[in-house]
Parts: C-alpha cells; structure tokens; sequence
C-alpha cells in the first residue's frame, strides 16, 4: 500500500495514514510525533517512509501462542522445559488425556499501533536511511523496494526490539572482502546471509514453541525454529540495507510439514532460491497490507483455514516456478463462498490456496505443476471434498484420480505395492475417503496411501503407473 503523500490540503494526513492512527487510539499522538518530525527533515522520503510504516501498522504486533482447549481455554505448556522433541510431545499428550484435544492459538496480541514508541520507530526509519544512502551496492534499491523489504523494524510477529545495531555489531567482524564495495548486492547479500545463519542453529524442539522469538532471545539461545532462523538472517541482511524477504510453504506438497527462508531480493523486490522439496504454493511474508488476501475477503462469520486469516502475505509462486491457472468445476455443492485446493501432508488433506466459488466453479491461480491436489471447502474442523484428487501435469492437464475396477491392474509388481502386510494397511480414495483395501482385483487410475502402524502418518500416497509406484 504504498501512496504519494505530496499534498496535505484537504486533511493532517493521508487516507490510509488517517485511518492507522484512528485505530491507534491513546497512541495516536506518539505515532503524529514521527509523522510531524519527519515531515520537518531535510529528505522528503523520510516523511513517505513514516506513512508507509503506520499506514500498514494495522495487522502488525506481537503474537504470544499458547496451548488452547476445546473450549478456548489456556493450558499451562512449555516445550522448552524438556529436552527433547519426544520428551515435549509425551507431556502434551499426557495434558490431552486430562484437558481433553489441544491446540496451538494466539492467546495474547500486543498490537504494534498501541504499543510502538515514537524513538524506537525514529531510531529504526533513521537507520534503515543511513544504510540506503551510504552502501554502494544499495544504490540500485527502488523506493517502493526499500519500504517493503529494508525499512520494515519487524520480521515477524516476535518482540519489538532495536536489532539493526546488534547486526551491524556483529557483521563487523565478519571477514571483509577487498571486491565487496564493488559487488553486486546478491553476492554481499550470499555472505551477510551466510554469517546470519550461524548466529542460530535449529532444534526441532521448536516445533512445539510457535511464539516467535526476539534477536535477543534467539542470541541467547543459540537455537530456533525455522522461521526465527529466517528472522536472524532478514534483520542482517536489512540491516546491510540488503533487500530481503521471508518467504514459506505453508505445506510441502512432497513432504511433511512446512519451511519458511530468506530470499534475497533485487532493487525491484524479486527472488527466489533453489527448493528442496516441492511446494505447490510459495507465499512472501510483507509488512505493507495486501488487500486483495482472503483476510480482506470473508466476513467474520466465515471459518478460513489459520494460516489464510493474514492480511501480510503475498503470492510469489511464479518467482520459483513456472506456474498454471486451474479452472475447476466443483463436483460436490458446497456451503461455502470460498474453495480451496489441497496438498496431502502428515495424513490430511492441507488448503494451500483459496478461490471464490461461483456456480460450481472455482480458479486457483498460479499452481505449480507435477503435484497432487484436492479441491475441497473447509468447514472449520477441517477439509471436505468437493471433488476427485488429482495430478496437474506440468502442461496443465489435470489427470483426475478415480478408481477403474474395470480395468485392473495386471502388473504383478504394481498389485504387490498394495498387497497388505501385517505391518501396514493400505487405503484406497474412493468416494471422498480413505477406505481400507481389502478386495483382490486391483483397480487402475486409483490413489493409493499405505500406512505403517503407530508411524506419525508421513507416507506418501501413490499412484501405479505403468512405469511403475509413484509417489506423491
């Protein structure tokens, strides 16, 4: 949401601008004290950056998440009181046997518009300038390019805290390079990006604390999950005046869970780097608003999957991929305004993107292909089908997957690959569910998902193709 704030005739500020400090409240006059100091300074830009910031404040804050019942509750949990991952999962699952089903939410919310103090943004708009003006490989940066990707004081949804000095701090030890005056920002930005990410190292004990973490805390730490990995090598890489983003996956569409990185970007605001796993969707963490997410969409009353109720998130699939707009018909009337379209991961089908409903059809724009989907609504509990799972070739075909039990499959090897074992038992998809396979004949153009009992419910689904299992 960026916007010319060349005049000031018809009001004190701009529209945007305007409704941010409304919505303040009793902080109002701290956040008119940058707006007035920096529209007094020599740089007619300072006064743009302060109205992009508070412009686009609304959605920003610190976001404590705690462990929630099913009746909305908080249960006293902290992974980090045990030493391993197991050792966590074993306690909660000893609070579910007393509290019953448990879930991860937001519990308390310290909004940045009601809590920011007026030096802390000077302090941050001042530094962010002073790197822009001074760092010669900073001179190709756009305006618009800087206020979404160096200006921002914040990452993510950790504590506010002035990390721009503690990075320079420790960027100044890193060894220099002779050529680095002379180099281009990706190569300065592959070495800062480089340095960052040794300051703190994983632990997937972290999966179990969702609560962001502050530079200083992570510092203190030394480890984190992978998005406070992305937040330490974002504030270094802003802080060198480096345009940089985190991007995510919500859900890899291969493998379990998410991922979420940094990507450095160029003057415009572009980048990508090589994946490890295929996503279906690649979303970019921004600071300004994007009005056109499904946040700005659905009406209170309308369940959207947690993930999709931000407002600061941007799609970049087409920066990784070559992408396919995916026109479907819905097979199943649903009760919803929106559809979504799914990705298999940990044993459930997972949204990825959304798309307005209208007479039975919907579109999802820009998908990559070579992936299974599901189209399907969310009813607030999660998933249901509104039609058949189905691969999206790389040319834009969609191969839907329906169970041919007049065409079986005669390939000896393919029918073993869905021959049950003891150890295991084998689903078939058909008719909306995962239902056990138990017959003899085995159908062709069917998904098939076989699960080792007491796993965690990673395994793949497969298809039998002619060149023989495929997963997906």
């Amino acid at each position: 949401m960026l916007f010319c704030a060349s005049s000031l005739l018809a009001q004190p500020w701009p529209d945007a601008v305007e409704r941010a400090l409304t919505l303040a409240g009793d902080n109002r006059s701290v956040l008119e004290r940058v707006l007035v100091q920096t529209r007094a300074h020599d740089d007619p830009l300072r006064f743009r950056a302060a109205c992009f910031l508070i412009a686009n404040m609304e959605d920003h804050g610190y976001s404590e998440i705690g462990v929630i019942d099913a009746d909305g509750k908080e249960v006293p949990f902290d992974a980090l009181e045990y030493s391993t991952l197991d050792a966590a999962k074993q306690a909660w699952r000893a609070l579910e046997e007393e509290h019953g089903p448990l879930r991860f939410g937001r519990v308390r919310f310290h909004s940045d518009l009601q809590t920011i103090t007026a030096d802390f943004l000077i302090e941050n708009i001042d530094q962010a300038f002073r790197a822009w003006k001074s760092l010669s490989w900073a001179r190709h940066v756009q305006f618009e390019a800087f206020c979404e990707n160096v200006l921002p004081y914040r990452a993510s949804n950790e504590p506010l805290e002035p990390w721009r000095t503690t990075c320079q701090e420790r960027l100044a030890t890193m060894p220099s390079s002779e050529a680095d005056g002379d180099r281009g920002f990706e190569s300065v930005g592959d070495r800062i990006a480089a340095a960052a990410s040794e300051w703190v190292g994983f632990s997937d004990l972290y999966y179990l604390h969702p609560t962001d973490q502050g530079l200083s805390q992570l510092l203190a730490s030394g480890e984190g999950r992978c998005e406070d990995i992305s937040n330490v090598v974002t504030y270094a890489l802003r802080a060198s005046a480096i345009c940089a983003a985190a991007d995510y996956t919500p859900y890899w569409a291969d493998f379990s869970n998410n991922h979420a990185w940094t990507v450095v970007l160029d003057g415009e605001g572009r980048g990508s780097i090589d994946l490890f796993h295929r996503a279906a969707k690649v979303y970019r963490k921004t600071y300004s608003l994007q009005s056109d997410s499904l946040a700005f969409a659905h009406t209170p009353d309308e369940p959207i999957p947690a993930w999709l109720s931000a407002k600061t998130y941007r799609d970049v699939t087409s920066q990784y991929y070559d992408t396919i707009d995916v026109g479907l018909r819905l097979e199943s009337p649903t009760k919803q305004r929106f559809a979504y379209l799914c990705v298999f991961n940990l044993g459930e089908w997972k949204p990825i993107h959304w798309s307005r409903a209208g007479e039975g059809r919907a579109l999802f724009t820009e998908m990559n292909g070579g992936v299974l989907y599901l189209p399907g609504e969310f009813t607030g509990d999660g998933i249901e089908p509104l039609g058949r799972p189905f691969v999206l070739e790389a040319n834009g075909h969609c191969r839907f997957l329906e169970p041919r039990f007049d065409e079986p499959v005669a390939d000896a090897a393919a029918r073993a690959a869905v021959r049950p074992d003891g150890r295991s038992d084998v689903y078939l998809w058909r008719n909306g569910r995962w239902t056990p396979w138990v017959g003899r004949d085995v159908p062709s153009n069917a998904l098939w998902w076989r699960v080792r009992r007491g796993s965690r419910r990673e395994e793949r689904p497969f298809t039998l193709e002619a060149s023989g299992v495929r997963s997906w």
